[in-house]
């Protein structure tokens, strides 16, 4: 039934994602993303490992993806694919939430051909996984704040002052 009411999104969903795994980078980038790469092996600011404020979050997802995928190159590039097509569906429901059904398409479908969003969602950076965060907390604060009005009791209320911590450890 969920898959059936975001069924549109969620092909959507997974023709991003295909595209921006067809299209990874098959190198690191830039030097963040060197220094990126090295702390998924030894993770210390001092040495640049990475860089500061050391995005632990960020390279503690890489880490659990080191499991399954072996290439440094791999784990983070994947990473940001993954994390750049989520936030494509976290804007339709956002938009969704704001204005209607067809609006949401529209925007999500924008915003996942815009050039800047789909090359970062292609290379080794934590720019699109803080921008999936980033949105993510928007369209949670934008949905408790129009959740107030009704008696429904919220988890979001709780996952905020969470949310809140972890971005700020981020």
């Amino acid at each position: 039934m969920l898959l059936k009411k975001y069924r549109v999104i969620f092909i959507l969903f997974l023709a991003v994602f295909f595209l921006r795994l067809v299209f990874l980078s098959p190198w690191l980038e830039d030097w963040d993303s060197v220094q990126f790469s090295l702390a998924l092996h030894e993770f210390d600011i001092l040495k640049h490992q990475p860089h500061p404020p050391g995005y632990p979050l960020y390279l503690l997802l890489g880490k659990m993806l080191s499991y399954f995928i072996k290439s440094d190159v791999k784990i983070l590039t994947f990473l940001s694919a993954l994390c750049g097509s989520l936030s494509i569906f976290i804007t339709y429901l956002f938009t969704k939430k704001m204005f209607n059904k067809k609006v949401a398409l529209f925007s999500a479908i924008i915003f996942s051909v815009i050039p800047v969003h789909w090359v970062l969602s292609e290379i080794a950076t934590s720019n699109i996984p803080g921008l999936l965060f980033l949105i993510l907390l928007a369209y949670i604060s934008y949905r408790d704040l129009i959740g107030k009005n009704d008696k429904t009791p919220r988890v979001a209320d709780c996952s905020m002052y969470v949310y809140y911590y972890l971005i700020f450890f981020g």
